[in-house]
C-alpha cells in the first residue's frame, strides 16, 4: 500500500493488486491515471483494502481497479458500498468473464490492456464531472427568467428548491468572505505538496498564483 497522504477530492481511485509481473508497465499507468484522479491509493492486501473502503464516509467516490483473480472474490464483498460508484477489471480473456461481469451494476468494463484502462478511466470521469454524476454537493443556477423563490410569496413552501437555497447561501458566504494574501500562499503551498507529482495540476496551480 502506498504512504497515507491527504487527499482533497472527491473522487479517487483505489487499485487491488498482488500480481509482481509488469511492474513498470503498470507504474506508468499509474502515473497516466493521476492526471484523470489524482489521489491514488494500491493496496496487495484485501483485508487492509476492504477496511479502508469501509472506512471511508459516504460521501466518498471511489473508481475501483482490480483483476479477475482478486475480483471475484472481492467485489460482491464491495459492490453495495455507496463509495463505491465505478470498477474496472484487468482481465486478459474478456469473453470469459463477461457474463460475471454483467451481473454487477457497478463494473463499467472489462479492459485487456493499460492504455484501454487510462483512456476508459479519463473518459468516464470527463463525462461524470460534466454530467455531474454522483456529486454529493451540486451547485444550482436560476436563469433570470426562473422563479424568484425568495421574492414569490405566493408560492408554498414545500416547492422551494432547497438545493438551490444552499447553493445560493454557500456561494454568497464565499463572495462576502474577506481574503488575505498569506491564506492565498498557505493554499498554494498545501497544494503544491500534495500535487507535486501531477504536472496538469501543477500548472493550473501556477496560474492561480498569478492572478
Amino acid at each position: 500500500m502506498n504512504s497515507e497522504e491527504e487527499n482533497l477530492e472527491t473522487y479517487f481511485l483505489i487499485w487491488l493488486d498482488n500480481s509482481t509481473v509488469n511492474i513498470q508497465k503498470k507504474q506508468h499507468t499509474q502515473v497516466e491515471l493521476r492526471s484523470s484522479i489524482h489521489y491514488l491509493k494500491i493496496f496487495s492486501d484485501e483485508e487492509q483494502c476492504e477496511n479502508y473502503i469501509r472506512s471511508l464516509s459516504n460521501v466518498d467516490r471511489i473508481i475501483f481497479i482490480t483483476n479477475t483473480q482478486l475480483g471475484k472474490k472481492f467485489i460482491p464483498r464491495i459492490h453495495q458500498l455507496p463509495q463505491i460508484t465505478s470498477i474496472y477489471v484487468f482481465c486478459l480473456d474478456k469473453s470469459k468473464y463477461q457474463a460475471w461481469a454483467n451481473q454487477y451494476e457497478k463494473i463499467k468494463c472489462l479492459v485487456s490492456q493499460y492504455d484501454e484502462l487510462i483512456s476508459q478511466i479519463g473518459y468516464d470521469q470527463k463525462r461524470r464531472i460534466k454530467a455531474k454524476i454522483d456529486e454529493p454537493l451540486s451547485i444550482s443556477i436560476l436563469d433570470e427568467n426562473s422563479t424568484n423563490i425568495f421574492n414569490n410569496t405566493q408560492e408554498c413552501s414545500t416547492t422551494i428548491d432547497y438545493d438551490f437555497v444552499y447553493s445560493y447561501s454557500l456561494i454568497n458566504c464565499l463572495i462576502k468572505m474577506k481574503s488575505f494574501y498569506s491564506e492565498k500562499k498557505q493554499l498554494i503551498k498545501l497544494c503544491e505538496n500534495i500535487y507535486k507529482e501531477n504536472p496538469n495540476e501543477l500548472l493550473i496551480i501556477e496560474e492561480f498564483r498569478k492572478q
